[in-house]
């Protein structure tokens, strides 16, 4: 968030984003407290260092048991999102049909239930060494993929450039999910400046005043947003992004 008060915006526990990839698979070990997510991603300059290729394995390590279905919780609402936009989004639909097999191996070698080291193996061998990441409380979402280079891309100065912001609360739980539909920061020298890509940021509170603040905070962005000069420019390409993720926040 971009505010004067930025300091005083609560952090989520845990956020995940659309962004830069696309998730494919997703496996939770309770013995290993760790979650194992299959991503196709997106072409990047990271990518090619990490990979050298477009999918991979992601570990998320909690400390406990607890952290564990927690981010296994907010990685199933990104995946559940991606799905709700399979019928619309067709790149989404082409990447989960291309790599069927993969999924079915993912599925099987990283099933807590039936994993055995040799399944391990060969998934490791399709789809090169996963790389570990550890998150806590304070990890503020950071995507491994980020595509420097494209022309469609923006200054939005003075204010983050959010579309729309939902507040979920989880059943028999005390998670409260914040949705944000926002263009996304590029990695650049050139401050403030987002590709045209609208994508969803979900971010996970346990606290209600400190996800109250934090929606609060990003309906205001959005406000601001929305009397930026570029956003009538901006609102065009957007669009469809936008009905999208109306029609899945009230359906």
């Amino acid at each position: 968030m971009q505010t004067k008060d930025s300091a005083k915006i609560p952090t989520p526990l845990f956020s995940t984003s659309t962004a830069y990839k696309h998730l494919l698979g997703l496996q939770r070990n309770d013995k290993e407290n760790a979650v194992y997510a299959l991503f196709f991603y997106m072409d990047g300059d990271v990518l090619q260092v990490w990979h050298g290729r477009n999918i991979g394995i992601e570990k998320y390590q909690f400390e406990d048991s607890f952290c564990c279905t927690e981010g296994y919780n907010l990685l199933s609402k990104q995946k559940d999102y991606e799905e709700y936009l399979g019928p619309d989004v067709t790149e989404n639909t082409k990447t989960s049909d291309a790599f069927k097999k993969e999924i079915a191996l993912f599925n099987s070698a990283y099933n807590p239930e039936t994993t055995t080291l040799s399944k391990r193996l060969k998934s490791n061998f399709k789809f090169g060494k996963s790389c570990t990441i550890i998150k806590n409380a304070f990890d503020e979402y950071n995507p491994l993929v980020i595509k420097k280079d494209c022309e469609d891309s923006v200054v939005v100065d003075g204010c983050a450039p959010i579309f729309s912001s939902c507040a979920s609360f989880a059943s028999n739980s005390s998670c409260i999910y914040i949705y944000e539909l926002r263009l996304i920061k590029t990695v650049s020298d050139i401050p403030d400046l987002y590709f045209i890509r609208p994508c969803v940021q979900i971010s996970l509170f346990k606290n209600a005043g400190d996800a109250d603040k934090y929606f609060q905070n990003s309906n205001q962005e959005s406000q601001m947003f929305q009397e930026h000069r570029l956003y009538p420019g901006v609102l065009k390409i957007a669009n469809p992004a936008i009905k999208r993720f109306e029609n899945y926040i009230g359906r």
